[in-house]
């Protein structure tokens, strides 16, 4: 069994909260798990807030902590090593309801499970877990994706960099995919472009390490919200996710809340192994059309009606190539009753 990695400073550090959003999948989860409770950072606790899981997610995480249930390892062998051999277990479990607040009489414990109850979307189930953290009195939250897998330092770098300077509010990681660690999915964040609502991640597609390394990171619009450091400033002055958002453009819409002196940071040697892609269907991609109309509204109102024509405009292609899933969600959002609910 690996022993955690936590060692005791003489200075304290700020303290952070590690929020996980767990809905149907536990084994990425379990996984993740793993590679967080061999983080080298000292001050640090693990919020796992399960979506109304329909499969037997709860149990596998008790079963975990208890040293009764494994961790599948990652498909590329030399991400191995972040995760095994497993961290010692009994990991000790605090089982907390969802509106609970947490006492600041004591640290909290190691890992912590709320059930939200329903299926409350990213932004409402990560919600769930933030207010506990600024309850419990962290300094930072982490927002992380539960399919990732973590390098040791991860998280030190991230503080690092929002230490760095008072006015950063959110930090974001490199992203790499699980399957090829050498590729890039993102570097720290992404760019939006207004008059169509496209986003696109810097960096995807290039190699990693970078050769030569970049000497002035591009400029980003958002942080990918796979991996995001929210300070406490900016969770108690501009609020948290908008829970309008079920699905997609919830960290669009946060950068773009941040007043004017707050920026958006990137910890390039913060190292996250993600799994890209996932799911797609109708459902997912009428939450995608819906977040993106909502978005547009609050925040580039001027460039609607071009992004409602490039919806319409993508009706016939989706009946042509048959992708049902799309010209549902389509046709579904472009009636006028579903365009006035933002």
């Amino acid at each position: 069994m690996a022993e955690s990695t936590r060692t005791p400073q003489t200075a304290a550090p700020p303290s952070v909260a590690i929020v996980l959003l767990n809905w149907n999948r536990w084994a990425y989860t379990l996984t993740c798990l793993e590679s967080l409770f061999r983080l080298d950072y000292p001050s640090y606790s693990v919020i796992v807030c399960d979506n109304a899981s329909s499969d037997d997610s709860v149990s596998r995480l008790r079963a975990w902590a208890g040293g009764r249930q494994s961790a599948p390892p990652p498909s590329a062998a030399e991400l191995h090593p972040l995760v095994d051999p497993p961290v010692t277990k009994p990991v000790e479990l605090c089982e907390a309801q969802r509106d609970e607040t947490p006492s600041r009489t004591r640290p909290p414990a190691p890992l912590i499970l709320i059930q939200t109850g329903a299926n409350l979307g990213f932004a409402g189930g990560c919600n769930v877990g933030i207010r506990h953290a600024l309850a419990q009195g962290a300094d930072y939250v982490w927002i992380l994706n539960n399919d990732t897998v973590v390098a040791a330092d991860s998280l030190r770098q991230l503080v690092a960099v929002q230490q760095s300077d008072p006015d950063i509010g959110i930090v974001g990681s490199t992203l790499l995919s699980i399957h090829r660690p050498t590729k890039v999915l993102a570097l720290g964040g992404g760019r939006l472009r207004r008059a169509t609502g496209a986003t696109r991640h810097i960096g995807a597609g290039r190699d990693w390490p970078l050769q030569p390394p970049d000497p002035r990171p591009e400029p980003m619009d958002y942080v990918i919200g796979a991996s995001m450091l929210v300070s406490r400033h900016v969770l108690e002055t501009v609020g948290l996710m908008d829970e309008g958002y079920f699905l997609y453009y919830e960290e669009l819409d946060w950068a773009f809340r941040l007043p004017p002196e707050t920026r958006l940071g990137y910890a390039p040697a913060s190292v996250i192994y993600h799994h890209e892609g996932g799911t797609t269907g109708g459902i997912v991609r009428r939450h995608y059309y819906r977040s993106l109309i909502r978005f547009t509204w609050r925040h580039n109102r001027r460039w609607l009606p071009l992004v409602l024509a490039r919806m319409a405009l993508r009706v016939p292609e989706a009946l042509l190539a048959r992708n049902w899933s799309e010209f549902d969600a389509l046709l579904s959002l472009l009636r006028p009753a579903q365009i006035t609910r933002r």
